[in-house]
């Protein structure tokens, strides 16, 4: 039961190392498919050692650890040998982009408030509390103010989109509305 005056719904808002170091594999390889919906990473990354894959195989792979990545779906690093290769060989640029990213970072400036004041507003025009609901938001470190919808409570976005209230907004409407 809920108690007066306590929200019924929930968002977490976290990062997922695997899908960021992945990013960074995708973008120091320089490789594309038509299946992923990322930008490139931000900050952004040189090419390293694209030259040295044999980059049809490892587009084919990419598509499969992203599919992974996003979904859930459990694979086996030998089902991406030209992937883990590359990605073991770009373990220390991968750190150095990290801790790049990360300089001078007290924290994310994106956070709850502006998505509890969204919310509680969305129950003001609804008349009524919204429906319990819970709400995970993976950031993704890429550029511009992406938004994808992984699920119909499971968002990834863009720091960029995050910290601007207005754009956010735009795009969790729906979903805050399909779910409330």
């Amino acid at each position: 039961m809920r108690e007066h005056g306590q929200p019924t719904w929930t968002v977490s808002i976290s990062e997922d190392s695997a899908l960021s170091g992945a990013l960074f594999v995708r973008d120091a390889l320089a490789l594309s498919a038509p299946e992923d919906p990322f930008p490139l990473v931000e900050p952004s990354v040189p090419v390293i050692g694209a030259n040295r894959v044999d980059r049809a195989a490892a587009e084919r792979e990419w598509v499969a650890w992203l599919d992974e990545l996003l979904y859930g779906q459990r694979r086996s690093v030998r089902d991406r040998p030209v992937l883990t290769a590359a990605a073991l060989e770009l373990v220390e640029p991968l750190r150095e982009w990290e801790r790049q990213r990360r300089s001078g970072d007290d924290g994310p400036r994106y956070g709850g408030l502006f998505i509890t004041e969204f919310v509680n507003s969305f129950e003001d025009r609804l008349g009524r509390p919204v429906r319990p609901f819970g709400l995970t938001i993976t950031v993704v470190p890429v550029r511009g103010r992406f938004f994808w919808q992984r699920g119909s409570a499971d968002l990834l976005a863009s720091r960029s989109l995050l910290e601007d209230p207005k754009a956010f907004e735009i795009e969790f409407d729906p979903v805050v509305r399909a779910l409330a």
